[in-house]
């Protein structure tokens, strides 16, 4: 640590009297990567990358555009530089690096593949996800910012960004941006006064256009403070109802042609806001009975009992009409409200694991209502329930996730085919999923928060790459399956096989093999094969339809009495579109573990051992 600091006043020294590019400066910061990789302890290297990059590199770099266009190549080259020596401090050095290209305003292509580098190196670090956030362009991708909130290491000044943000987005009328931050704001903040400050912002959303958003954040506010308002008649509470009604009102006279028939989401959304009415109506009897109780001197059970059960129903509501992303946000709100407690760190992972309990507990509750819902056709209870994910009330990470886990748990009690549907990935009542690498990278850490949460069934998670597509063209995201704990990665041995013989000539499959290596060590992937033929998997006529139920084979005998979450791992989804899996497929009469074939194993383990020897 001494010897990064003195190199660090001899390179700053060097560079106010001869310049940035002088050479005693450059010979300087030259031997920093060197001197870093002389520090042991883990925690005082990170302190001594942070003092190198502002003392060094950030101080230079916000002089100026001009200046940070010039020494940006640079000094990207010395990150790199640290970054070979020392590979723990690949995320700083990725993070500072798009740091660097951010103050020279290079494109937002190139930033932002320096700070996803960052994340894939350090998950478990909020400031790389705030600095996504401050360049995302897409609603969707403010998210971000709440990520970053939830990380183990929080970065402190992702709030102080959010405000700036909010206040940017209202200024500029981006009314899907300002909806996604305030979402995101509600769940750190208490929204009571939240809802104060944005009442002339809602007000006129309201008069000026609809917009499905703008429903979606007035549940969430209503909800929230019907849990936290110490009076159930409140002033917000009352006005923010109101706005509930008018706004679906609106929708459903606006979006609905005359003579449309009504359709589920419509009566729906119908109910909901009747009960919003009679909620109103009923104000005065709860005041009286509040009263009556208070002179009694005993609390207000009944009137507990009608707001939960209000809220319940409003939840219900939304789960039913496909938008289970919010029913999330209002659980994780109201049980953050109701702990007061500050979300941050893993605060909000144990709030969602919660939530998917009481989702499941809700799911038997909600079979028959499904059921009901359900037109009969000539053939009985054979009609489909498709939940469309792809509009403004759905489509995002949380929502697909624990939309998909909720169908899990209910379909085994459920006696009509139920399919949940969306442009990215479909799900079959058989369980098989099929979904393309880029939506199961960003939903991971859902995944995992919700494996284990049922008492009674143990879900286990069973990632299947049934093709190359994966290893050739997405070992990144293959890569963050690989830090999890509960799953595991099933590959079938043709498939390695054929890697195997071409790695001599593919950098990519070279990569593979160090990527297994990495997994088997830690336990998270298992490589299972069969006799099948190279051909059969990699044949183009026997790709699309043999090679998924083949990879369905593969699921260990050990798991034969448990439930099994088995997705497909693939860049190409629709090549198994429409495919019927037979459930009596999915476990082989016969599994054979790489580990139990000793003349694959020998030349496997070799071929695998070879970089560390």
């Amino acid at each position: 640590m001494e010897g990064v600091g003195r190199l660090c006043k001899e390179a700053v020294s060097a560079t106010k009297k001869e310049g940035t590019t002088s050479a005693k400066a450059v010979r300087a910061r030259a031997k920093l990567p060197q001197e870093l990789a002389k520090i042991e302890d883990e925690a005082k290297r990170i302190n001594a990358i942070e003092m190198i990059w502002r003392s060094l590199y950030y101080a230079q770099a916000r002089t100026s555009k001009e200046t940070a266009k010039l020494v940006c190549p640079m000094f990207c080259g010395e990150l790199f530089a640290i970054m070979s020596e020392v590979p723990s401090l690949s995320a700083h050095c990725s993070l500072y690096a798009g740091d660097l290209h951010r103050y020279s305003a290079s494109s937002k292509a190139t930033i932002s593949l320096h700070y996803r580098r960052a994340v894939s190196e350090a998950p478990d670090w909020g400031q790389p996800l705030n600095q996504l956030g401050l360049i995302a362009e897409q609603p969707h991708d403010i998210r971000l910012f709440l990520q970053a909130l939830l990380a183990e290491r929080t970065f402190s000044g992702t709030m102080e960004n959010l405000g700036r943000a909010i206040e940017k987005t209202i200024q500029e009328g981006l009314i899907e941006h300002t909806v996604e931050l305030v979402k995101i704001t509600a769940i750190n903040n208490n929204l009571l006064d939240l809802s104060a400050k944005c009442t002339d912002f809602f007000a006129e959303l309201r008069e000026s256009t609809f917009d499905v958003n703008l429903i979606v954040l007035l549940h969430i506010l209503t909800l929230t403070l019907q849990h936290t308002s110490h009076n159930f008649i409140d002033e917000s509470l009352r006005y923010l109802m109101s706005c509930l009604s008018d706004s679906w009102s609106l929708a459903l006279n606006k979006v609905r042609p005359k003579g449309h028939e009504v359709t589920q989401e419509d009566t729906l959304m119908l109910n909901l806001t009747k009960r919003r009415r009679r909620a109103e109506e009923s104000d005065e009897d709860e005041e009286e009975k509040e009263e009556d109780v208070e002179k009694d001197g005993q609390p207000g059970e009944e009137k507990m009992d009608d707001k939960k059960e209000l809220i319940d129903d409003s939840l219900s509501t939304l789960i039913l009409a496909g938008a289970t992303e919010f029913a999330i946000t209002a659980y994780e709100t109201i049980a953050c409200l109701k702990e007061k407690q500050k979300v941050t760190g893993r605060a909000l992972t144990e709030n969602l694991e919660k939530l998917c309990s009481q989702l499941c507990d809700r799911a038997n509750l909600m079979v028959e209502e499904l059921e009901n819902a359900c037109d009969e056709t000539d053939e009985g209870n054979t009609a489909e329930i498709r939940w469309k994910l792809d509009g403004p009330l759905g489509g995002s990470e949380m929502a697909i996730s624990a939309a998909a886990f909720f169908l899990f748990k209910c379909v085994s009690s459920v006696t009509i085919p139920l399919v949940l549907q969306s442009s990215k990935f479909k799900v079959y009542r058989d369980g098989s999923v099929q979904i393309s690498i880029d939506e199961l990278g960003r939903r991971m850490g859902n995944l995992r928060a919700q494996v284990g949460t049922s008492e009674d069934v143990l879900w286990i998670p069973i990632y299947i790459v049934p093709d190359l597509s994966v290893f050739e063209k997405k070992l990144e995201a293959l890569r963050s399956f690989l830090r999890g704990e509960k799953l595991t990665i099933i590959v079938p041995t043709t498939v390695l096989s054929y890697i195997d013989d071409h790695k001599s000539k593919n950098f990519c499959w070279r990569n593979a093999l160090r990527l297994i290596r990495t997994g088997q060590r830690g336990g998270s992937l298992r490589l299972e094969g069969t006799q099948a033929r190279r051909e059969d998997v990699l044949d183009e006529a026997f790709y699309r339809k043999s090679t998924l139920e083949t990879a369905l084979s593969l699921i260990p005998e050990s798991y034969k009495e448990k439930s099994c979450l088995a997705t497909v791992l693939t860049t190409s989804p629709e090549d198994y579109d429409g495919i019927e899996i037979n459930p009596s497929k999915r476990r082989a009469s016969h599994t054979y573990s790489i580990r139990e074939i000793d003349s694959f194993r020998e030349r496997w383990i070799k071929e695998l051992s070879w970089r560390s020897a």
